[in-house]
Formats: C-alpha cells, structure tokens, sequence
C-alpha cells in the first residue's frame, strides 16, 4: 500500500525515539549522579538529533527524506511514487522559484526533480551547482588526474561537456543556467575561464576567487589581491577586461535576479 508523506514522516519521527521509554516507566536508581544522568540524556538526545538530520526540509515545495536506507522525494507535500536506493542527501539546491530541483546522493548519484518528475542525471558527481532559472545544472566528475565539468540543460534533456581539465570545484552558472565560469590548471597556475555561446574562453591568468557571473559572461565577479596587499571585488567581461568595484572587507555578495548588480561591504559600509 502507498504510504502518505504525513506517514513517512511520522515513521522517520518515531524511529528517533526508541530509548525514551526507559525514563519514563522504569525508576531511576537512587544514589545515581545528577552529572551521569545529564551526560546520558545529551547522549540520547543527541542520537535523537542525528537520526532527525535525514529530513531536508528547503523552503520551496520539494523535499527529500531518508528511512531505512531509502530516499523519498515529496512536492506539494505529495510523495513522488519512485524510492531511491541511498541512504542520504548529501546536497539539495532548488531553483528560485522552487519547481526544479538537483541534488546529490551519499553514493555520488545526481538527480533531477523538475514538476513530479524524477530522473537520474549523472554518476559519480564529486560537486553540482543548479542555476537560479533551473534552466541549468554544472557538475563535476572525476576525470584521469584532473575532473570534468557537464553542462546540463534540464528543459532540452542535453549535456555539453565543457572541459575535462577542472582544477577546482568552485565554478559558479549564469541564472539562465547557458553560461558557466571555471578553473583549470596551466603551467601550474589556475586560470579563471568562461564558457558561453558554446565555447570557452581565457578571462584572466592572475589569482582570483570567483563569486558570480551573469547571464553570457557579461559580467563575472570576481576577488583579487591587489599590489597594496587589500583585496577588490572586480568585473570582468567575456573578453577578459576588469573593473575594479572596490575593497572588499566581506566575502558576503548579493546579487540582483539578473546578477548584473551586486551588493558587498565596503569599508564596512553596504554598497
């Protein structure tokens, strides 16, 4: 018989608590340490806390819920009729608006939930991002001695493998999930590149750290150390030319919808 969401959550609930009892009708021997009894409950009540980290609960309307060695996805509050055999979610990202989803298994199997439907998109992902639209999935596998990032368009069912000489697990989508910005290692130097159009270009060869990008590589954002030792927030665009923003004293960033705006702290102050 198919169970309800309300169900399963009720059974991942009560699998939590099956020490509880104890306390509650047996007497508790006299003359033991108030210190020993307090050590005890925090033991049980963090075993309780573990066993309850299984439950992902996002604030969109898609959830993923682990029991017994299971996987169950839920949207709308209804479960989808298909069970995973993993144990946990590792990651789950979700777009803006929450009606697509991606996320990652403890045995590196990468899903899409788009609507109700659920499908298997990748094995063996070390990392994935998902564009703010949903329209997009980047992840990475593990490629001879380096790794290789895919592309994935959730809407079209397609995959373009943009380069299998990933140096670094921080790449970061355009919202419209077309456009990806990247790491790979040249001359033992880590080179900051874009992809878009369908093809990848070099953006800049000095250290960076990359924060964003917007839709084509228009602009794509990124911190670097300057000569006096600070460090600034920087624009770059898809041919490799850079607008310092400012110092940077935060690595907090906030974009727009379209991330060609950004706010960060500025000497302290809110831009």
């Amino acid at each position: 018989m198919k169970q309800s969401l309300s169900e399963l959550k009720s059974k991942c609930k009560s699998s939590v608590y099956p020490l509880l009892p104890f306390f509650h009708y047996k007497r508790i021997v006299l003359g033991c340490s108030f210190v020993l009894l307090l050590l005890v409950l925090s033991a049980i009540l963090s075993i309780a806390h573990q066993r309850q980290e299984h439950i992902l609960h996002y604030e969109q309307n898609i959830e993923v819920l682990s029991f017994k060695e299971k996987l169950f996805v839920a949207v709308d509050d209804t479960l989808l009729d298909t069970a995973i055999q993993a144990g946990k979610c590792q990651k789950l990202s979700t777009s803006i608006d929450g009606n697509i989803a991606a996320f990652l298994t403890d045995s590196k199997e990468l899903y899409l939930v788009n609507g109700r439907n659920l499908r298997k998109i990748a094995d063996d992902v070390l990392h994935f991002e998902i564009s703010s639209s949903g329209e997009g999935i980047a992840f990475a596998q593990k490629y001879a001695k380096q790794n290789a990032l895919t592309l994935y368009d959730s809407a079209e069912e397609t995959r373009k493998e943009i380069t299998t000489l990933l140096s670094s697990l921080d790449f970061s989508l355009s919202p419209d999930g077309q456009s990806v910005a990247y790491y790979v290692e040249k001359d033992k130097r880590e080179i900051l590149m874009c992809y878009r159009n369908g093809q990848s270009s070099q953006i800049c060869m000095d250290e960076t750290d990359l924060v964003g990008l917007s839709n084509d590589c228009k602009y794509i954002y990124a911190v670097c150390p300057n000569s006096d030792g600070t460090s600034g927030l920087y624009s770059f665009n898809s041919k490799g030319n850079a607008k310092e923003l400012g110092p940077v004293t935060s690595i907090s960033f906030k974009f727009n919808h379209d991330h060609r705006q950004v706010m960060f702290y500025n000497n302290g102050n809110t831009l």
